[in-house]
Formats: C-alpha cells, sequence, structure tokens
C-alpha cells in the first residue's frame, strides 16, 4: 500500500523522474507522494511550534508544490524552440521559502533543486541571448539569499563560498549586483576582528 511507504523516497523517485524527463510517470508519482503525507500528517498529534515532525512534513509539502511546477517547466521546456515566460513562477519562488531559523539542509535542498531546474532550462536555450538566458533563471538570487541565512546562522565559510561563486556581474542584473555587494559589506562587518573587517571592506 502506498501509505506504508516512506515520503522521503517516494519524493526523491518524483525527482529523478523529472530530472530524467519521464515526464509521464512524474503526475502518477507525485499524486503517490502527495497521498503519502496527507496520510502521515492525518496521524500526527495536535500542531504545536516546536514540532520537528510536522515541520518535516511542511517541508515536503513544500518540495510537493515545486515538483509539479517542474513538471511543468520541463514540458514547456521540450521542443526547444520557444522560450517559455518563466516570470511569474521565479516571482513565485523567491516568494515561497523557508523560515530564516530553518537548519541550512532545508534551504539547499529547496535551492538545490531549483539550480538543477535553471540549468536544465538555460541547457536547453543556449542559444538565445545572453541577456535573455538570464531572464529564464534566478542563480545569482538564489546564491545570494542562501548566503544571508548561512550568514545569519554563523555558517561564515559556507556563506562567503556561495558569494565567491558569483564571479560573473555580467549575468547578474543590477538588483542582484547590489544584493551582493550588500551581503558583502554585512559579510566582512565584523566589529571581533579589526583586520577581516577594513581589509574586506576595502
Amino acid at each position: 500500500a502506498v501509505e506504508a511507504g516512506n515520503p522521503a523516497m517516494k519524493i526523491c523517485e518524483t525527482l529523478s523522474a523529472v530530472a530524467d524527463g519521464k515526464l509521464g510517470d512524474v503526475e502518477n508519482l507525485h499524486a503517490q507522494s502527495s497521498q503519502l503525507c496527507l496520510y502521515k500528517w492525518q496521524f500526527l498529534p495536535q500542531f504545536s511550534g516546536g514540532s520537528s515532525v510536522h515541520a518535516k512534513l511542511l517541508h515536503y509539502f513544500h518540495r510537493l508544490v515545486e515538483i509539479r511546477e517542474s513538471g511543468q517547466i520541463m514540458v514547456e521546456c521540450r521542443s526547444g524552440k520557444t522560450l517559455p515566460d518563466l516570470k511569474n513562477l521565479l516571482n513565485a519562488w523567491r516568494h515561497r521559502l523557508p523560515n530564516d531559523e530553518e537548519d541550512l539542509i532545508v534551504w539547499d535542498e529547496i535551492f538545490h533543486w531549483r539550480s538543477h531546474m535553471f540549468q536544465a532550462v538555460t541547457s536547453n536555450f543556449h542559444w538565445s541571448e545572453p541577456s535573455t538566458l538570464a531572464t529564464l533563471h534566478d542563480r545569482p538570487w538564489t546564491a545570494i539569499r542562501m548566503a544571508m541565512v548561512a550568514r545569519k546562522q554563523g555558517m561564515r565559510d559556507t556563506a562567503l563560498l556561495l558569494l565567491n561563486r558569483l564571479t560573473d556581474s555580467r549575468a547578474m542584473d543590477v538588483s542582484d549586483a547590489y544584493l551582493k555587494l550588500r551581503e558583502q559589506i554585512l559579510f566582512f562587518n565584523n566589529p571581533d576582528n579589526e583586520l577581516e573587517r577594513t581589509g574586506g571592506l576595502n
């Protein structure tokens, strides 16, 4: 029975189907994953703010929403001839985020999958103009947002690594370039280390 399965494993199976282009299987696997998560949810005790089990299932629901959207993206990209309009989706993804207090692994799972989708889209339309291609993904903003969360959680090495990967300023629009600079200033503005502050800000 579907109810006896593991939500994490079923979601991984669904992600693999999207990644491998087995779009005919995605709908059925997504339905099974959703049913399994809902089945697990109804047996949980009343929700409380500190419940890690509730939080884990909510994270799975978050992922399921984006898996369905990812399947739709892959369908639109299949022809490779007509550029899809992803503006509304990218805007929705910017607003649909885990809480800042969530473990970084939760953020990483969401953002790593998004990065995979951005790569799939840009590789499908590699023939288009760079400025046009930049509208089909949100890689810079995603990395900057992840760096911000890592910094707030005290993972400074991870934050710096993410920012340093954004080396091509031409691939960023003005707002993303500003956000990167802002995050770098906040990172190096360390009152406990004068050398790091003056060196980094200079």
